[in-house]
C-alpha cells in the first residue's frame, strides 16, 4: 500500500545501504521507477555498481528520473515500456533481449504498480490494474527468461522480483479468475472517492487487492517451475509496507488527510527494503517473501514471512499461471473452456448429488443438456454465420460460452481440402471457421506470408496443446508456428531459433548428403518398390514403400543418421507412422493419457542431440542461446508435423493419379510426357500439383489492428487480437492472380514459381518459409526422374 506523500530517509534504509553487497558487473531491469520505492531502489543499484535499466512510459517525468540517476552512474539507460499495453512490454522485451544477448539480466525487478483505476478496458481488454500489476510483468518475464537463464549460467544466479502489497488479502470477494480476464469496464464500476477507498471497500480496491494477490501467487507458480527444473534463478516477492509513495495515481482525492497519514507512514527509502534485499541479500532463497511483519498498515524492517501455501494453493498457481498465459494470445481461448467451465459443469452435477441435493444436480444436468442442444444447433445449422456474429464481439458472454467447443469441433477437418472448398463454395474466399477469419485472396494472403506475423498456439486452422509443445530444458516455447515475428512483438526467438535450425540442420553437410551413396541408394530403393509394390501398400504400409523411404532419407540428409534398421530406433519409428503421434500435440486430443507422447518424444529428442549434426552444436547469443535439447526437441514436432506428413503426401499427390482437392486430374500421364532430365520441368510440375493440391492448406496468424472485410458482399469489422486464418488453399485458385484456367492443370503456367504460395512465402520472399523447401523440392525432382524412368522401362517391356 503506498501514498502520493513525501518524507526524509529513515534510519531503516540508511542502515541497510551501508552493508548492501556490491552489484558490479550486474545487470538490474526495473518497472516503474519514476518516483517512490522504484526510483530509490534504480538510484541505490546504481551506486552499488549495478547497470540499470529503466523501464518506463515516456513522459517528463520519466525523463527527469532518468536524469536524476544518470547523475550518480553512466552505467543507466531507458526502454519505453507501458504496461498497459502488451504490445508495448514485448517491444521492450525485444529491446532488452537484443542489448543484454551476450551478457544476460541478473535481476528484473517487476516493480510498477497502480491503483485506484476507473474500471474500463485497457487496449487489449483487461482491467488496468490487473494488467499493470500482474499480466504484463508476466508477460515480460517470459519474454526476457533467456536473459535471466544466460546471468545464472554466468554469474551463477538470476532474480526475478516481485512487488506485492499488504492489501494482497484484503480482498472481499474469493479468488476468482474473472479479474484475469478481458473483462475490463465489466468489474464492479469506479470508486467515489479516496474516504470510500479507505472506509467502504469500493471495487477499485477490490480490483487492486486481486492484482496484489496475483504478484504473490505468480511468485509461488514461479518458484515452482524453477525447483522442478533445478534452475539457477530465483523468483522472489516483496511488501513496501505503509510506504509514503505516488501508488495512488489520483493524488487529489487525499486533500485534508495528507498530514495526518503521513505521520503513519514510512519513509519510501524504508518502503524500498523489501525489494532491496529480495535483489541483493545472498540470503535470500527463491519463494521467499520480504515484507515488514504485521497487516496492511505495516511499517519497520523487511523480514521473510512464513509461506502461505495453505492460502495460495497449488490449484490457484496453475489457474493463474494458465490464465496469464493465455492473455496475450488469441481473444477467445477453449483452454478457458477446458480448465474453467467443463470442471465447474461437472462440480455442479457431483457434488449436489453426494449433499443430497439431487434437485439441484437435475437441474445442472439439464441446463448441460440444452447447452449441448443449442451447441449441436449451431454446429449443423449455421456455424459460419455464428462464427461470423460471435468473432465480432469477442469478450460477449455468450461467446465466450458458446464458441469454444464450437471452434474446436469446427477446426476437425475445416483444413482439409475437400472440405475447405466445400466451404468455398458457400461462402467464398472470405469466411468465418475453426474460430478464425479466413482471408483468401491470393493479394491478402501473399500480404500475410512476406509481413511480420503476431502468433498464437495453433496449427494452421487447429488449437494447440501448450503444455505438449516443445520447450526443452528451459521451459519456454520453441515451436516456431507459435513464436511471434519480432517486428510483430516477438522477443526474436522465432528468427534466432530458425537460423539455428538452418545453421545446424539445412547446411552445407546436409546438402552433400542430398547426393551421396545412401541416399542414392535409397532413391533407388524408393523406386524398386514404386514398380513391384502395389499402390495401396507403397502408399500406406510401414515395411518399404513411401512413407519408410521419407523416414529413412530425410534422417539421413538432415541429421546424418543411419535408421535402416527400425528394431534400433523403434521410437522413432513408432512416433513417425500413422496419426496418433500428431494428435498429440492438439487439443483436446492430447490431453488424454492414452495419446500423449512425451515419453516417445523425449526418446527421439535424445536420438536427434546424439546425431552427426548435433556433434559441433554451440550455444550462441545470435541463437537467443537455443540449446541443443531445445533443438532436438524442435526438431521432433517438425519432423512429426511437417516433415514427413508433408514430403510423403506430395509425393503421394505427384505419383498416384488419385484425384484430391482441386487436383481433379490423373497426372500420372503428364508425368510420362516430362523431360525428366530437366530439372525445370520436374521443379513445375510439382509446384503445380502443390498449388491445386496444397500439403498445407491453412497457416495462421494473430491480427495486431482493428481490421473490417468483404464477406458475402457485406462489410463486417473485427477487433486486434482476432485469430485470422491463412488459407493457403483458396489463394491458388484466385482467378485474379492466375487467370480463367485456374482449375486446369498446367505446369507452364505464366507465374506459376513467383506467385506460389505453397511453402509458406511467396517466390522465397517471407521469414517463415518452410526451411526444407530446397530440399524437399530437389528431393522430388530426383524421385520424379529415377521412378519416372523406372516406371517407363516397365510399361515399355510390357508393351512388347
Amino acid at each position: 500500500m503506498g501514498l502520493c506523500l513525501s518524507r526524509q530517509e529513515g534510519p531503516l534504509y540508511q542502515e541497510y545501504k551501508a552493508c548492501l553487497p556490491s552489484m558490479q558487473g550486474k545487470v538490474v531491469a526495473i518497472t516503474g521507477c519514476t518516483s517512490g520505492t522504484g526510483l530509490v531502489f534504480a538510484r541505490t543499484l546504481a551506486q552499488t555498481g549495478a547497470e540499470v535499466i529503466m523501464l518506463n512510459r515516456s513522459s517528463k517525468r520519466a525523463d527527469d528520473a532518468l536524469k536524476d540517476v544518470q547523475a550518480l552512474t553512466s552505467q543507466v539507460t531507458f526502454i519505453e515500456c507501458d504496461l498497459m499495453s502488451f504490445a508495448s512490454v514485448r517491444k521492450a522485451a525485444a529491446e532488452l533481449n537484443q542489448r543484454l544477448a551476450s551478457k544476460g539480466l541478473d535481476v528484473l525487478c517487476n516493480n510498477a504498480g497502480v491503483s485506484t483505476q476507473p474500471d474500463h478496458a485497457t487496449v487489449d481488454g483487461y482491467d488496468p490494474q490487473m494488467q499493470t500489476n500482474h499480466l504484463s510483468h508476466f508477460l515480460l518475464t517470459q519474454k526476457v527468461w533467456p536473459l535471466l537463464l544466460k546471468a545464472a549460467d554466468l554469474r551463477g544466479e538470476s532474480r526475478v522480483v516481485n512487488h506485492s502489497s499488504g492489501y494482497r488479502h484484503a480482498h472481499k470477494q474469493p479468488f476468482d479468475l474473472k479479474y484475469y480476464g478481458k473483462n475490463g469496464g465489466q468489474l464492479g464500476g469506479d470508486d467515489e472517492s479516496f474516504m470510500e477507498t479507505i472506509t467502504f471497500h469500493p471495487p477499485g480496491l477490490e480490483r487492486y487487492c486481486h492484482s496484489k494477490l496475483a504478484n504473490l501467487i505468480f511468485t509461488y507458480a514461479l518458484d515452482d517451475r524453477i525447483r522442478q527444473k533445478g534452475l539457477k534463478v530465483k523468483a522472489l516477492c516483496a511488501n513496501p509496507g505503509f510506504t509514503a509513495t505516488r501508488l495512488v495515481a489520483n493524488s487529489e482525492r487525499l486533500s485534508s488527510w495528507s498530514d495526518f497519514m503521513a505521520r503513519l507512514a514510512q519513509s519510501e527509502e524504508d518502503g524500498t527494503l523489501g525489494i532491496l534485499r529480495c535483489s541483493c541479500d545472498p540470503s535470500a532463497q527463491s519463494g521467499d517473501f520480504f515484507s515488514p511483519a504485521g497487516g496492511a498498515f505495516a511499517t519497520g524492517p523487511a523480514v521473510v514471512l512464513d509461506r502461505e501455501d495453505d492460502i495460495i494453493t497449488q490449484e490457484m498457481r496453475e489457474q493463474v499461471w494458465r490464465a496469464s498465459e493465455e492473455a496475450a494470445g488469441a481473444l477467445v481461448s477453449w483452454n478457458t473452456f477446458w480448465v474453467v467451465v467443463f470442471p465447474l459443469l461437472i462440480a455442479g452435477v457431483v457434488v449436489p448429488w453426494f449433499l443430497g441435493q439431487r434437485i439441484i444436480s437435475e437441474v445442472v444436468v439439464g441446463l448441460i443438456v440444452l447447452y449441448l442442444m443449442i451447441e449441436g444447433i449451431i454446429l449443423v445449422c449455421f456455424p459460419r454465420a455464428f462464427q461470423l456474429w460471435a468473432l465480432q464481439r469477442p469478450w460477449n458472454f455468450l461467446v465466450r460460452l458458446l464458441l469454444p467447443p464450437i471452434e474446436i469441433l469446427d477446426s476437425i477437418g475445416a483444413g482439409g481440402t475437400d472440405l475447405s472448398m466445400f466451404t468455398y463454395r458457400q461462402w467464398g474466399e472470405n469466411l468465418c471457421a475453426s474460430g478464425q477469419v479466413w482471408l483468401g485472396s491470393h493479394a491478402v494472403v501473399a500480404k500475410a506470408l512476406t509481413s511480420p506475423q503476431a502468433r498464437s498456439h495453433w496449427l494452421g486452422e487447429h488449437p494447440l496443446l501448450r503444455s505438449a509443445l516443445p520447450e526443452g530444458d528451459t521451459g519456454r516455447c520453441v515451436f516456431l508456428l507459435s513464436l511471434s515475428g519480432k517486428a510483430a512483438g516477438g522477443t526474436g526467438d522465432h528468427e534466432a531459433f530458425r537460423k539455428c535450425l538452418i545453421d545446424t540442420l539445412f547446411n552445407d553437410a546436409s546438402v552433400r548428403r542430398e547426393t551421396d551413396d545412401l541416399s542414392q541408394s535409397y532413391i533407388e530403393q524408393a523406386a524398386e518398390d514404386f514398380v513391384k509394390m502395389t499402390s495401396y501398400n507403397f502408399y500406406h504400409a510401414s515395411d518399404g514403400g513411401n512413407t519408410s523411404f521419407w523416414i529413412k532419407y530425410l534422417h539421413h540428409v538432415i541429421f546424418g543418421m543411419d535408421v535402416r534398421n527400425p528394431q534400433e530406433v523403434t521410437a522413432l519409428y513408432s512416433f513417425l507412422f500413422g496419426s496418433m503421434a500428431l494428435t498429440h500435440y492438439l487439443e483436446p486430443f492430447g490431453r488424454l493419457p492414452c495419446i500423449s507422447q512425451h515419453k516417445t518424444i523425449d526418446e527421439v529428442a535424445e536420438l536427434y542431440e546424439k546425431s552427426p549434426a548435433f556433434a559441433n552444436f554451440k550455444v550462441k547469443p545470435e541463437y537467443n542461446n537455443m540449446t541443443a535439447r531445445e533443438l532436438a526437441v524442435l526438431m521432433t514436432a517438425i519432423m512429426r508435423i511437417a516433415g514427413i506428413q508433408g514430403s510423403r503426401m506430395l509425393m503421394w499427390l505427384c505419383t498416384s493419379g488419385d484425384k484430391h482437392g482441386n487436383l481433379q486430374t490423373d497426372v500420372r500421364p503428364i508425368w510420362d510426357s516430362l523431360n525428366l532430365d530437366d530439372d525445370d520441368e520436374l521443379e513445375r510440375f510439382v509446384l503445380e500439383v502443390s498449388r491445386l493440391s496444397p500439403p498445407v492448406t491453412i497457416s495462421h496468424r494473430i491480427a495486431q489492428e482493428d481490421f473490417s472485410c468483404e464477406i458475402k458482399g457485406k462489410s463486417y469489422n473485427f477487433p486486434k487480437g482476432t485469430n485470422v486464418a491463412i488459407p493457403i488453399v483458396y489463394a491458388n485458385i484466385d482467378e485474379a492472380a492466375w487467370g480463367p484456367d485456374v482449375w486446369e492443370f498446367n505446369h507452364n503456367r505464366p507465374g506459376l514459381k513467383e506467385k506460389q504460395v505453397s511453402f509458406n512465402s511467396v517466390n522465397g520472399v517471407g521469414d517463415r518459409e518452410c526451411p526444407g523447401k530446397g530440399l524437399v523440392l530437389r528431393s522430388m525432382i530426383r524421385l520424379l526422374r529415377v521412378i519416372g524412368k523406372k516406371r517407363r522401362q516397365q510399361t515399355a517391356a510390357q508393351n512388347v
